[in-house]
């Protein structure tokens, strides 16, 4: 596997990262709001002049009273629009680019591919079939690509935030990461949730089965509650998101036991949201084709469950 690098955002638990990270996914704030708090500091000074003038042409100071009470009124609720919206845009702004978001996200997925090999206690040469195995043929290297290494496949984690960049792909705040390391008698695998502000990655779970006991490697459809909680779209909305219809790779066993990720999004019913190119489909045929070949070499004796 490469080595970490490029134009990322910084290492675990970087402070600049994380407000980096943060900001990405953070809608700046209307730039009406701007205009009505300047709209208001105008009229105050207007009411102002008009107040002066007032009582230098009447000489009467309760003529000049409520023009300047209404500007003093203008005066502060302008300043005190104008300070939310400066500190709701630098809250959000400068962004990172999608391409450093991207670069981060390719590191974390890295790390979680060779936290997997270490829990397995796996080099490269112990697999049969490598991410590079699993490349779609003519198309575009998947975003997980891991070379010899594990095959890495991921998707929004409930509850995250998303952004559509200017590519018009989807990022998120928090990633689901499964990692698949199929060795000659077993299929190790690792889910973890990733916090791409952090980096770090917590609820993470292992399972190594057996390929006898594998049932099917499939996807579905489903709806899902609030998976994605909100997404900043291209133009810069936040739209709410209550109810996705999303489709989940699933490895199932025997004992109807399930293990598996959400890999896509219905951005719209019926018009899926554009992720990450992760190549899930072909990847997903090398394994069925993979799992068929165990249970040929089993049926015909040529290694049995330990």
């Amino acid at each position: 596997m490469s080595g970490l690098g490029g134009n990322s955002l910084g290492p675990l638990d970087d402070p600049a990262r994380k407000t980096a990270v943060n900001k990405y996914f953070r809608r700046r704030p209307d730039p009406a709001d701007r205009s009505r708090a300047r709209l208001m500091l105008w009229l105050a000074l207007f009411l102002a002049l008009f107040a002066g003038a007032a009582l230098a042409l009447s000489g009467n100071v309760l003529a000049a009273v409520i023009p300047a009470t209404a500007a003093l009124m203008f005066l502060l609720l302008g300043l005190q629009a104008r300070a939310v919206y400066w500190r709701a845009f630098h809250k959000a702004e400068p962004k990172p680019t999608d391409g450093q978001i991207d670069d981060t996200f390719r590191e974390d997925l890295e790390r979680a591919a060779n936290r997997a090999m270490e829990v397995f206690g796996l080099h490269d040469s112990h697999l049969v079939l490598h991410s590079a195995d699993v490349r779609p043929p003519g198309g575009p290297r998947p975003f997980a690509d891991q070379g010899a290494g594990p095959i890495v496949v991921f998707g929004p984690a409930k509850g995250a935030k998303a952004r559509e960049g200017i590519d018009r792909i989807w990022r998120f705040s928090h990633y689901d990461v499964l990692v698949v390391c199929p060795t000659e008698r077993h299929l190790g695998v690792v889910v973890s949730r990733l916090d791409l502000a952090s980096g770090r990655r917590k609820d993470e779970n292992t399972d190594e089965f057996h390929y006898g006991h594998i049932v099917a490697v499939t996807t579905r459809t489903k709806p899902v509650a609030d998976l994605v909680t909100s997404v900043v779209t291209f133009w810069g909305y936040a739209d709410t998101y209550s109810m996705t219809l999303a489709r989940e790779l699933q490895v199932i066993v025997a004992s109807g036991d399930r293990t598996g990720i959400v890999v896509g999004v219905d951005e719209r019913p019926g018009q899926p949201a554009v992720l990450q190119s992760s190549g899930i489909d072909y990847a997903l045929a090398q394994l069925r084709n993979l799992l068929a070949h165990k249970r040929w070499e089993q049926r015909n004796g040529a290694w049995t469950i330990r």
